[in-house]
């Protein structure tokens, strides 16, 4: 399994991808112009993005403990990136039900002391650039519910142009599957191919 990290896109938002990629980077909540109030993701504050690194959990933690890659980024929007960006920190884990008045006053800090839920988090305050992604994840499952296949098939050719239009020469895969980035070999099988109308 490679060391991937991933970012995902809340509730869904293909007009926020689309954003990412005319400007060039995932930014922190502070560097964005007329960002979308993105209030419950407390522990990133305002100058952190938050990312996901599957391999710091195993499949027995993942039973004892929240994983961000389960709940945040299997079966969503979301972009898998290299490994090889800066700034990465590790935040201090606490349980879901910890009620630390220290902790929860902090929610938004953006001191260099960090927190999550999460023990596959990670974060950043250095804006990753669009050249460091390897594929874009698209859950066909999720939208096959909410989306007719017109405009599944839309989505998939409105990223086929943004990626086109920026020369970015990623895959678009089906980010159903709890395998579909694990490494190449599972990004080539997750491919979506163009659906017919």
């Amino acid at each position: 399994m490679e060391s991937y990290f991933y970012h995902r896109f809340r509730n869904f938002n293909l007009d926020t991808l689309l954003r990412v990629f005319d400007s060039g980077f995932i930014l922190p909540r502070k560097m964005i112009v007329n960002g979308v109030d993105d209030a419950n993701n407390i522990f990133n504050g305002n100058s952190y993005i938050s990312l996901v690194q599957k391999t710091l959990m195993t499949d027995d933690m993942c039973r004892y403990f929240r994983s961000a890659y389960n709940e945040l980024i299997q079966g969503n929007l979301c972009v898998v990136i290299s490994s090889e960006i800066d700034g990465i920190v590790y935040p201090n884990y606490i349980d879901f039900g910890f009620d630390d008045s220290s902790v929860f006053n902090n929610k938004n800090d953006d001191s260099s002391y960090r927190y999550s839920y999460y023990m596959d988090e990670v974060q950043t305050a250095i804006p990753i650039p669009i050249s460091k992604f390897i594929a874009i994840g698209y859950p066909i499952a999720h939208f096959t519910r909410e989306k007719t296949k017109d405009e599944i098939v839309n989505d998939i050719i409105t990223i086929k142009k943004k990626l086109n239009d920026k020369k970015i020469n990623i895959p678009i895969i089906d980010s159903t599957n709890s395998e579909f980035a694990d490494d190449e070999k599972q990004i080539e099988l997750s491919k979506i191919k163009l659906l017919h109308r």
